[in-house]
């Protein structure tokens, strides 16, 4: 999978188990970056970095802890990168991925 610069990285909902995770700044900057193994849509599982920040921090804050499990949506940012986001994200990319495949039919 490449990634270039300006476009945004494939989402989807994963299951993420937190294996470490670093807590970082206060208020409305906090955001905590971390390592999770990853379970994919295929069942394999795959060793990531995750970072999470703003409202999406503060809403799985409390959950972030390693040997949880979360369930989330994220956004791929490299091939062992992704960025946990809210399912709004995950709406559009769906949204459009599929306006793109009817585009494509026709």
């Amino acid at each position: 999978m490449k990634y270039s610069k300006g476009k945004a990285g494939p989402v989807s909902m994963n299951e993420l188990e937190i294996t470490s995770v670093l807590h970082c700044g206060s208020g409305s900057m906090a955001y905590a970056r971390g390592e999770a193994l990853l379970r994919k849509a295929n069942g394999d599982i795959k060793g990531v970095t995750f970072m999470v920040q703003g409202s999406n921090y503060q809403f799985h804050r409390e959950r972030l802890v390693p040997g949880h499990k979360l369930r989330v949506p994220v956004r791929w940012t490299g091939s062992g990168a992704v960025t946990i986001v809210d399912t709004k994200a995950l709406d559009t990319f769906r949204a459009a991925t599929s306006a793109a495949a009817s585009l494509d039919a026709a």
